[in-house]
């Protein structure tokens, strides 16, 4: 089975496919952007998973946002074509988007379109179910594109979201704000690396 022609992650060939499984999770183990027209992770791949219509999902991905995560793409190929690598691979942070309905689709039927948001109490502070869309935005709402940085500083904008989305969307949080603004990163930064480390042990 020559590499360029077919999916080195289906090789019968053991060596063959460990191989490529080690380079699919040097590209999966963290963000894998599409790339503009889904150019950086079209070439990633090659050779390692060859299909026409994966390619096409990702172009179409990138066409909303190359900077766009593909590992949603690649997980969902595995899971159809070699479920066998996929159980070798660790994804990172990802985090995979649930189902929605789309809140523009037409109600079927003339019913109307159930309110999934609960009404929280007065005086609690209930934190929303995370979907990966709003925690973007939401993040995105404290990003200076001007400065390429988090006025309110990255640790703020993180404890934020852990209140509104959950301790998980958190997590998930520090690493997209990490690659949006790195030099604020919590290793460039002891204050905010003191702080993580005290909240670690107060979680114990």
């Amino acid at each position: 089975m020559g590499l360029g022609e077919d999916s080195a992650v289906q090789s019968e060939d053991p060596e063959e496919q460990q191989a490529a499984i080690q380079q699919l999770q040097e590209l999966v183990g963290q963000h894998f952007p599409a790339g503009v027209d889904g150019s950086n992770a079209i070439e990633s791949l090659a050779g390692l998973i060859e299909d026409p219509q994966l390619d096409q999902a990702i172009k179409q991905q990138a066409q909303q946002d190359p900077d766009s995560c593909v590992r949603g793409l690649v997980k969902d190929w595995l899971e159809q074509n070699a479920p066998e690598a996929l159980e070798q691979l660790d994804f990172g942070d990802y985090v995979e988007e649930p189902a929605e309905v789309d809140p523009n689709a037409a109600p079927a039927d003339g019913q109307e379109v159930p309110q999934e948001e609960p009404v929280p109490q007065e005086g609690q502070d209930q934190a929303q179910p995370m979907n990966v869309q709003d925690l973007a935005e939401f993040i995105h709402s404290f990003y200076d594109r001007d400065s390429g940085s988090f006025p309110k500083g990255p640790e703020g904008v993180a404890v934020m979201v852990g209140k509104k989305f959950g301790e998980q969307a958190e997590q998930a949080a520090r690493k997209m704000i990490e690659r949006m603004a790195p030099h604020q990163s919590t290793e460039q930064n002891p204050d905010l690396q003191e702080l993580m480390r005290i909240k670690e042990l107060a979680s114990w």
